[in-house]
């Protein structure tokens, strides 16, 4: 199963914090990567403003979004982010979704996003068994693309 993770990569306060937030979320990719196949850009990314062009940027990330099977979004803060276009570009295409986030820090549409037709998923960063919420939730997305 191929999963488009998105991620904030300026936005930040300064490099330190995202820096920070990287390690973090790289952690997660690794963690990931022993079953899935995760694309994201925070792999090769390093250092803020060391990215690609704007129309690199939205040719690369929606062709990997059409090949992915799932999207998710690591949301550290309230944040201007481009993640969010990456969010409605995979909920249009009616990818099943995760938004690991506090509610209170994303834009007013996204919660909605989060209802009982479709498969998009809010869980709270602060959750103490979130790993193991994640693993559940993919490994189930996995099966039912299976049947």
């Amino acid at each position: 199963m191929r999963i488009f993770l998105a991620a904030p990569i300026s936005g930040f306060e300064d490099e330190a914090e995202y820096l920070i937030f990287r390690k973090k979320a790289i952690e997660l990719i690794d963690e990931l990567k022993k079953r899935y196949i995760v694309m994201s850009e925070l792999e090769s990314i390093e250092e803020v403003g060391t990215y690609d062009s704007p129309e690199q940027s939205v040719a690369k990330d929606f062709g990997n979004i059409n090949e992915a099977d799932c999207f998710m979004l690591l949301h550290p803060r309230k944040m201007q982010t481009s993640s969010f276009i990456e969010l409605g570009y995979a909920y249009a295409l009616g990818k099943p979704a995760l938004i690991i986030a506090r509610s209170e820090n994303l834009p007013y549409m996204a919660l909605g996003l989060n209802n009982e037709k479709t498969s998009v998923l809010i869980l709270n960063p602060d959750d103490k068994n979130l790993k193991k919420t994640i693993t559940e939730i993919l490994a189930d997305w996995e099966k039912q693309k299976k049947e």
